[in-house]
């Protein structure tokens, strides 16, 4: 499939989901997610994860440039391991995937998310307070790096893993920015 088989209209849900990728990498809830679903919607559900990246990237190295110091690296050296171990683990999914199983699996990922994202608009701040130990880093990492890798969907992971570490703001933004780059 090209750009050239794409219709006016799946051109546009394409660049609006660009334009939404851009608004995740400043922090906005949820529109990640959304481009991941748009993206899905008009090209085959393994080449648009695929698509996705290059635009990921960018938003990665905009946002590095950015918050280029004050990340909280031991939360981010805690995370390398079993994110790298999710990683691995999508790319085989991915490998051995066809499209259909590619697509639900994806629709998965969005409706957990969707759901993780509404139970948490529930729980007050120190709901969110946990412990930060090994099972919570493997837990947190796998999962970040697996659905990274099958739908390009870590951010509310990573997010949640990051609010129950109880960094200020700042260090929030620049250790969400140097997890993904």
């Amino acid at each position: 499939m090209s750009l050239a088989d794409l219709s006016a209209t799946d051109l546009a849900i394409v660049a609006l989901a660009a334009a939404l990728i851009g608004f995740a990498k400043t922090a906005v809830a949820g529109t990640g997610t959304l481009a991941v679903a748009l993206f899905a919607m008009v090209l085959p559900a393994r080449e648009s994860t695929g698509a996705l990246l290059p635009l990921l990237i960018f938003g990665d190295m905009v946002a590095v440039a950015t918050y280029r110091t004050s990340a909280h690296w031991p939360t981010i050296a805690r995370l390398v391991g079993p994110v790298v171990v999710g990683v691995l683990a999508g790319a085989a999914f991915v490998a051995v995937s066809g499209d259909a199983l590619m697509r639900r699996t994806i629709g998965v990922v969005i409706l957990a998310l969707v759901a993780l994202r509404l139970a948490m608009l529930r729980w007050r701040p120190e709901q969110l307070e946990r412990s930060q130990g090994r099972a919570a880093h493997w837990s947190y990492g796998w999962l970040g790096g697996f659905t990274t890798m099958v739908a390009n969907a870590a951010g509310p992971v990573m997010s949640l893993y990051l609010l129950g570490a109880k960094l200020d703001k700042v260090a929030f933004l620049r250790t969400m920015a140097w997890v993904f780059a």
